[in-house]
């Protein structure tokens, strides 16, 4: 086995594992400390999202270990930029989700969905700033004004 085989089970694992450690943190009792949320967040909806992403990475996963058991020869795998990438986008993700219970919603998607259109590639200016626009600001006020579901504009935890 080479170091690129090995590499095509990271990820997977990565993924696993931060699903389940977030998972058990959730259900430890913990009382969402900083998270003005924490208190009338519905449980169902985000368990079963964390469940379906651990499912999803397992199954990630176990498809990873199969191709390399079965693969003698170097796989097909992506190339260093896009597996750069790839990680980049996860980076950013982890980011932006962990600063949206400190900074609210707003600031950080905003800021999360542009790192993410750069990561990504894209360098076209109108493109860039309609998907901020969407889904930074556009989203929250959707969410806020429209629908009535109130996601936390900017500072949570009752800083403002």
């Amino acid at each position: 086995m080479t170091r690129v085989n090995l590499t095509s089970c990271l990820l997977p694992l990565l993924l696993l594992l931060a699903g389940v450690f977030l998972l058990y943190s959730d259900m430890s009792g913990s009382t969402g400390a900083g998270n003005i949320a924490a208190a009338q967040r519905g449980f169902s909806l985000p368990v079963t999202l964390l469940a379906i992403w651990i499912g999803l990475a397992a199954l990630l996963l176990a498809q990873s270990l199969v191709k390399l058991k079965a693969s003698s020869s170097e796989p097909a795998t992506a190339s260093n930029v896009e597996a750069g990438k790839l990680m980049a986008v996860a980076i950013i993700t982890l980011a932006t989700a962990v600063g949206t219970v400190y900074f609210g919603y707003l600031v950080p998607v905003t800021i999360g969905i542009a790192a993410f259109l750069l990561a990504v590639g894209e360098r076209n200016p109108v493109r860039l700033a309609l998907g901020i626009f969407l889904f930074g600001p556009g989203l929250w006020f959707l969410f806020h004004h429209i629908l009535l579901i109130r996601l936390p504009s900017l500072i949570s935890a009752d800083l403002f």
